[in-house]
């Protein structure tokens, strides 16, 4: 799947820092969404409502993102604009504690993900555009393709299958050299925001994640 919803002012930061924390989550109240994100109940329904599924939780004294989904499809994204040129590097710590069963992304009747972090390129007002990073149920990591539901969001499988599930795992990606070699272009866009979605509505199964310290830098 793919996001498409992202809008409106992003976050901006002058460039004399090395690094940008998109969100950390510590400043944001536990039980609900974090403020700056924006909630879609099957992001391809924009008048449909349903259960939250993600909510900053609290762990040890750390504040996290946490996303339960029971068939269920929910997608969390925050506006953020930045020079990819410049901050080349995306960095998260993400942690799986349920797969969805069966889940494969390389066919739509299956496309669920345990985890998936979104780097954006345009807002929902075209066509969805976008770096999809995934922790997934049985595509083996290294995998890149088409997402089955719109060929303009890409998808690069990280981590695939139980090996690692209930421990954070750090990711740091160069988005940059990820978007020359899979896109195929030589003018860069600049993002204009990040998502997540864990979900498990095609699989008819369930899927739980946590993310946490997702940041860009220029190294």
């Amino acid at each position: 799947m793919a996001v498409f919803f992202l809008s409106g002012a992003a976050g901006r930061a002058g460039t004399e820092k090395d690094r940008l924390v998109i969100d950390d989550f510590e400043e944001a109240p536990e039980g609900a969404l974090p403020p700056g994100w924006t909630l879609r109940k099957e992001f391809w329904r924009f008048g449909a409502k349903g259960p939250q599924v993600l909510a900053v939780r609290r762990e040890n004294g750390n504040k996290y993102l946490a996303a339960d989904s029971k068939d269920d499809s929910s997608t969390a994204g925050k506006p953020f604009s930045y020079d990819l040129s410049r901050y080349r590097f995306l960095s998260w710590r993400w942690r799986v504690r349920l797969l969805p069963k069966g889940g494969d992304e390389r066919r739509k009747a299956s496309n669920d993900s345990a985890a998936g972090l979104y780097v954006c390129f345009n807002g929902f007002a075209k066509l969805p555009y976008c770096l999809k990073y995934v922790w997934s149920s049985t595509v083996p990591a290294g995998t890149v393709l088409p997402s089955p539901h719109r060929k303009a969001t890409k998808i690069v499988v990280l981590r695939s299958g139980p090996e690692g599930l209930g421990a954070w795992k750090t990711e740091k990606r160069d988005v940059y050299a990820d978007y020359l070699k899979i896109f195929g272009e030589k003018k860069i866009k600049n993002p204009v925001g990040i998502a997540v979605l864990t979900d498990s509505d095609d699989t008819r199964s369930a899927a739980a994640a946590d993310y946490d310290d997702i940041a860009v830098s220029v190294r």
